[in-house]
């Protein structure tokens, strides 16, 4: 039996587990959106594959979300320079040459969203992440068959 089907428990009226992540050496939660009972046989099988082809589809999402990042850069650096901060300070959280190095410094996951039964798909997922530049948005990437469908804030990984 999988570790993660051992460790289910019930928050906030839905079933949520984690796993721990060889990539981020650290455990990501994993909620089943509008699940409250029992996950289903396509939930599972979907689960163990994320869990097993992690580093797949991570590095996709790291490659979408350097992309999002320099398309939104400008955005963000208007909203911080309204702060008033020392350029140095805004550098050490919105730095303006971004790589996976200085990304992965900057994000931690935080939360794998699958969708209920009668709409769970195989390789359709969310990847929820906080991040320093927005940490009242977070990040979020969604999945449709193990491709980058939509990166954004948050709420994008709801799908």
């Amino acid at each position: 039996m999988e570790i993660w089907l051992k460790n289910i428990k019930l928050q906030d009226d839905e079933l949520i587990t984690s796993y721990f992540s060889k990539f981020f050496n650290t455990d990501i939660s994993i909620r089943f959106v509008g699940t409250n009972n029992q996950i289903q046989p396509n939930q599972a099988n979907l689960v163990t594959d994320v869990i097993k082809n992690e580093i797949f589809w991570i590095e996709k999402a790291i490659d979408a979300l350097i992309q999002y990042y320099k398309e939104t850069y400008a955005d963000y650096k208007i909203g911080w320079e309204l702060s008033n901060l020392d350029d140095a300070v805004i550098e050490q959280y919105l730095p303006k040459e971004i790589n996976q190095t200085k990304l992965l410094k900057l994000i931690t996951p935080s939360e794998i969203y699958i969708s209920p039964e009668e709409s769970c798909e195989y390789g359709t997922f969310g990847f929820g992440l906080e991040c320093e530049w927005d940490i009242e948005h977070g990040l979020g990437v969604y999945f449709k068959n193990w491709e980058v469908y939509e990166v954004g804030s948050m709420d994008v990984a709801f799908g």
